[in-house]
């Protein structure tokens, strides 16, 4: 337990060096939420893609699988 003690002081003298963002906590959550919701939404919008593009790909394969 000894040894601990002064690599926990010196974590507590870097991390008081460390420099600030400068926002604070609720501008940060809010950035947060945000751009969760514009990821949501681009992830959204790629499934809608590739869900058109796959069904045209298979109506194509389907098309020409039956249509001997």
């Amino acid at each position: 337990m000894a040894l601990t003690r002064p690599f926990h002081r010196q974590n507590q003298q870097a991390a008081e060096n460390l420099p600030s963002v400068g926002l604070s906590t609720d501008q940060l959550t809010w950035g947060a939420v945000i751009t969760g919701i514009a990821l949501l939404a681009v992830i959204l919008v790629g499934a809608v893609l590739g869900a058109a593009g796959g069904q045209r790909y298979h109506t194509k394969i389907d098309r020409a699988v039956y249509d001997d």
